[in-house]
């Protein structure tokens, strides 16, 4: 179909086009124009096209189809270069030409699909590429045509377009497990449930492809579904006993289930076989960086704070700016009530990683616990303009505003963080107590169910701020129907 070169083929092994181009050159040399058969006008496109000379292949088309002016390939070879020069306008008159003399080929139509995608005509890209399937002689022409136009997409980064295409294939052969892949990692962009569903399918007939496991362990971390993601990972190493990435997406998926302990050990295993792959060359310490935070981060969690500190500064000392070691260090200061150095490390760690919003909110709890408001707003503030999901900062400004008597200003503080935020519970519990305190009870009803669909476990969140709810039957009986 054109387009694809092998690059490992070595074009001047083949006696012939020694031959064609020795003879080229000498006509250039000469400056005496020579007789070419079409077919060797090709052959010395395809030599200048794998080394990437466009306009040397331009050159060469056009002097060929000057000579054989009726050759339909010359010319489609033509197209094809003008196509790559991205002088789509032109490549599209030849193609229209073409047309003319095969008005029924799926490869035609497929190019021009190509050409229109590039103009940016998408109703003309889609009426040429559903053309070309529809033209392709059997099933296999159709589904080898979706799937380069799936590719032409996934290269655009177009990959929901991508994926309708690979659909179509895969309605064709439900069975075709290269198809079946590229569908389970294009839907990792944008919907993590279909990822998982053809993860899955795939999995059913390569139940032995450690790397298939690995990846639906990702997206079921993603999924924050950590069970099933240690239970993929598991089988990941077991397919492949020294899979580095997986031992630490293991310890990850097992600091997220609170078993610090086991993460250690996964993490352990992991600095293990990295110390043992690179034993002969010259290791990067720095490939360590991470392995020591997330080993100090679980014994942080488990209340183990010199181990944690003991951690932190190992990594320090292989890089004594590195952000995520500063600041563990900093929170296990706050752990300790050391507040100065907290607020010390912690501020480190934002100059060198100012985006991250995790360091924002920490920065404000320590402000906050110093009866630094201001400074503690503004940190959380920081937080959300980072990253407008840190529902926790949006909730703590919240409760400043409220604890300064700002009931008007804590309510539009959560109003906008449920604009950001439409399904987490906390705020709308919170909200819904901030309209009851403001009489509006009619909103307060309508968040108090809102909160209780999102996570009825939670509404002792509305007593927190709302304590007279607990007399008010109205608030009782909506509250028991969700229990």
């Amino acid at each position: 179909m054109g387009f694809e070169f092998d690059n490992d083929f070595s074009f001047t092994d083949e006696p012939e086009l020694q031959d064609v181009v020795e003879r080229y050159r000498l006509m250039l040399r000469s400056n005496t124009p020579l007789y070419f058969d079409s077919h060797e006008f090709i052959l010395l496109i395809d030599y200048h096209l794998h080394n990437r000379e466009y306009t040397e292949s331009l050159k060469i088309a056009e002097f060929g189809i000057n000579q054989h002016p009726s050759s339909f390939d010359l010319k489609l070879k033509k197209a094809e270069i003008l196509f790559r020069l991205k002088d789509y306008a032109n490549a599209l008159l030849l193609v229209k030409e073409l047309e003319n003399i095969e008005a029924n080929s799926s490869y035609l139509s497929y190019f021009r699909g190509l050409i229109h995608s590039n103009l940016k005509q998408k109703r003309e890209a889609a009426y040429y590429f559903q053309k070309a399937v529809l033209q392709a002689q059997d099933s296999n022409e159709a589904i080898d045509t979706l799937f380069q136009i799936a590719e032409h997409y996934q290269e655009n980064n177009d990959l929901q377009t991508a994926n309708f295409y690979l659909l179509e294939a895969h309605k064709i052969d439900p069975y075709d497990s290269e198809i079946i892949i590229e569908l389970a990692q294009n839907f990792e962009t944008y919907d993590l449930h279909q990822a998982v569903h053809y993860y899955n399918l795939y999995l059913n007939q390569h139940p032995f492809h450690s790397s298939a496991w690995f990846d639906i362990g990702v997206v079921y971390s993603r999924l924050e579904n950590f069970e099933k993601a240690l239970e993929a990972f598991d089988f990941a190493i077991a397919l492949y006993e020294n899979y580095l990435e997986a031992y630490f997406n293991k310890g990850n998926a097992l600091a997220n289930l609170g078993r610090y302990q086991e993460a250690i050990e996964a993490f352990e295993e992991y600095a293990r076989l990295l110390n043992e792959e690179n034993e002969d060359d010259d290791f990067e310490l720095n490939e360590m960086l991470e392995v020591y935070c997330s080993i100090g981060e679980c014994h942080e969690r488990m209340g183990d704070l010199i181990n944690a500190l003991n951690y932190y500064e190992k990594a320090l000392k292989i890089d004594p700016h590195y952000p995520d070691a500063l600041y563990g260090v900093g929170i296990v200061c706050s752990l300790c009530n050391n507040l100065t150095d907290s607020l010390k490390y912690i501020r480190k760690a934002i100059e060198l990683d100012p985006f991250n919003s995790e360091y924002h909110f920490s920065l404000g709890n320590v402000y906050r616990r110093m009866g630094k408001i201001d400074k503690a707003l503004e940190a959380y503030r920081s937080a959300t303009h980072i990253d407008p999901q840190d529902y926790e900062s949006w909730v703590n400004i919240a409760q400043l505003y409220f604890e300064k008597n700002l009931l008007t200003k804590a309510i539009r503080t959560l109003e906008e963080a449920y604009e950001n935020n439409p399904k987490v519970a906390i705020i709308e519990y919170r909200l819904a107590a901030f309209y009851f305190l403001r009489k509006n009870e009619a909103d307060g009803i309508n968040f108090l169910r809102k909160a209780l669909i999102h996570d009825n476990s939670k509404y002792l969140e509305f007593f927190k701020i709302y304590p007279e709810g607990t007399e008010n039957e109205e608030i009782q009986n909506l509250i028991a129907k969700y229990r």
